[in-house]
């Protein structure tokens, strides 16, 4: 039974809302308890007899229930599953292979979106960033977009031809933004399922996938020898631009870490890419707790298999940084135990 290897109802319920253990017991269990009663929308949880009591008592190994959770998010969970760019995933293979195809063509979107941007002449009002980075940060439309359009157009006269030009102006930002955002999302859940994959046979740490996007960990690691839980806050990002120049480590030092413009350069030296990707995090989603980020390979740069992420995923970093916390002070803060992969 999985209460033999220390399984908790606790872990349990932090791998799956009571909806999810409902119908993942439905599905896995050997003569699972009848519910009274299924979960509603009035009542997320229903009357669920014991869904998690069900999957302690089931005679599986933590490798063979890691892998039934992993086909689970993969076909009847919404995290991975279902349907997706049009298409009916029903393992993490497909789940890649749909969200890589999904990338190709959002893409071309973003690149279509930009180019209509600046014929229809509204590079004037707002004008975009010329190397192809984002309109803005993630969380920053209101404040970075509508406000600067906004304040622009107190100047002209309310339903005249240069108000509606603003308008168009901001929907056509919107949109790009919207693409941009999708794209991170896609990439995102395209560069977890990697990592999910990457652990697939694997004994001595075991990666189960949370069954739901909320905020908190994505992944809880079992390890096999402790028989002990621990969560992984995770967080992907594309290759940043900022690696390949020099970087002033401290703002009292005039020492400069050296440029990483490829993969394998990053490789070699992890903890100065991790220093860099925490200093220049946005401030609104501001975190100095030891994460899992996961960095996309550079565009243009073939994938290499130099270093396969279960070999990154062994390592941890400690190391100091520095941050504008609020925009306003900077502080320096120290991380233990934070781990990188590049794919």
């Amino acid at each position: 039974m999985l209460r033999n290897y220390n399984f908790t109802e606790k872990d349990l319920k932090k791998m799956m809302p009571g909806r999810a253990a409902y119908k993942f017991a439905e599905k896995y269990c050997r003569n699972p308890t009848p519910a009274r009663k299924k979960p509603s929308k009035a009542n997320p949880e229903g009357s669920l007899a014991q869904p998690y009591e069900d999957i302690l008592k089931q005679p599986w190994t933590p490798r063979e229930f890691c892998d039934r959770c992993v086909e689970f998010v993969t076909s009847s969970c919404d995290k991975y599953g279902g349907l997706v760019n049009g298409e009916e995933v029903t393992n993490i293979d497909e789940a890649i292979s749909t969200r890589d195809k999904m990338l190709l063509g959002l893409e071309s979107k973003h690149h279509g979106l930009r180019n209509k941007h600046i014929e229809n002449g509204y590079n004037t009002s707002h004008k975009l960033p010329e190397d192809g980075r984002d309109i803005c940060l993630p969380d920053a439309f209101s404040d970075s977009i509508t406000k600067v359009i906004m304040r622009k157009n107190q100047e002209v006269p309310v339903g005249s031809c240069e108000d509606d030009e603003f308008d168009n102006c901001h929907d056509s930002l919107g949109r790009i933004h919207k693409t941009e955002r999708l794209i991170q999302q896609v990439a995102g859940d395209a560069a977890e399922l990697r990592f999910l994959k990457s652990n697939k046979g694997a004994t001595d740490t075991l990666i189960f996938p949370t069954f739901t996007h909320k905020v908190g960990d994505d992944f809880l690691c079992y390890d096999n020898n402790t028989k002990s839980f621990s969560g992984k806050d995770v967080k992907s990002s594309r290759f940043p631009k900022h690696f390949a120049s020099p970087y002033k480590r401290f703002s009292n030092e005039d020492t400069l870490d050296e440029p990483m413009p490829t993969r394998a350069e990053a490789l070699d030296r992890p903890e100065m890419a991790l220093r860099r990707l925490y200093t220049e995090q946005g401030y609104e989603r501001f975190s100095s707790a030891a994460r899992l980020l996961l960095v996309r390979t550079p565009p243009g740069e073939p994938p290499s298999s130099v270093t396969s992420i279960r070999d990154q995923f062994k390592n941890f970093y400690t190391f100091k940084f520095e941050h504008k916390c609020g925009g306003k002070t900077v502080q320096e803060f120290e991380v233990k135990g934070a781990q990188i992969i590049f794919f």
